[in-house]
């Protein structure tokens, strides 16, 4: 560190001072680390209260810098990268087995769904595994969609507003994507009149009549016009 910056740290005041140490101080710089809720790491554990004691020490020491507890936390917390939540972390860890499943699975019945109707497609604990239960799944479905390409819009569908999914333009669905429907056997109608059953006499069930006579038409023909 050049004298230039040393006497701006010290010329400085509050959590200012705090974030200029912390970000140009060889032996500050890289030293802590936060999350997004704003928990303060050094390394891989939080740094408590007597760590920050020991920063506190060193900045009056060093800079003759005084500040309170939350201009000390704050000016840190300000300096320092954020580190991914461990939840996030797990959730883009996608297996490459998963992902060459959920190729095959998508249907173009899922253009336009969300996250968890695609999950629906396995069946999570015996393929996918526990941590694919709740929001951890469907922070996981989330990257690996985005992993094989597809990205996810904002929309409303029958007055539902969600993050919905969609294909690239140049996605190509499996072959089998889609169940074709074969059209119904045709019938063979060419030997209607071999009716086995044709010279049977008609069959007349205990509490049914013959037609009477004079309403029997089947003496009528049709005569076409």
């Amino acid at each position: 560190m050049n004298e230039n910056m040393k006497r701006t740290i010290k010329s400085a005041q509050g959590s200012h001072a705090v974030f200029l140490a912390v970000r140009h101080d060889s032996k500050l710089k890289g030293k802590y680390s936060s999350s997004a809720a704003g928990t303060l790491y050094m390394g891989d554990r939080k740094a408590g209260r007597a760590d920050l004691a020991q920063l506190l020490v060193y900045l009056t020491g060093q800079y003759g810098l005084t500040p309170t507890e939350f201009e000390l936390y704050s000016g840190v917390l300000a300096a320092v990268p954020q580190q991914e939540a461990t939840e996030v972390v797990n959730a883009r860890k996608v297996d490459t087995v998963v992902l060459e499943m959920l190729q095959q699975r998508l249907r173009r019945r899922h253009i336009g769904v969300s996250g968890a109707v695609i999950l629906q497609e396995f069946s999570i604990t015996e393929e996918l595994g526990h941590d694919w239960l709740g929001r951890a799944g469907e922070m996981k479905i989330a990257y690996a969609m985005e992993a094989i390409g597809w990205s996810r819009r904002r929309s409303m569908v029958n007055g539902v507003r969600r993050y919905r999914w969609y294909p690239p333009q140049a996605w190509e669905f499996a072959r089998d994507a889609e169940v074709e429907l074969l059209p119904p056997p045709e019938e063979d109608f060419d030997n209607i009149d071999d009716d086995p059953w044709a010279d049977e006499d008609d069959y007349l069930f205990e509490d049914e009549q013959p037609v009477p006579v004079h309403l029997d038409d089947t003496h009528l023909s049709v005569i076409e016009e």
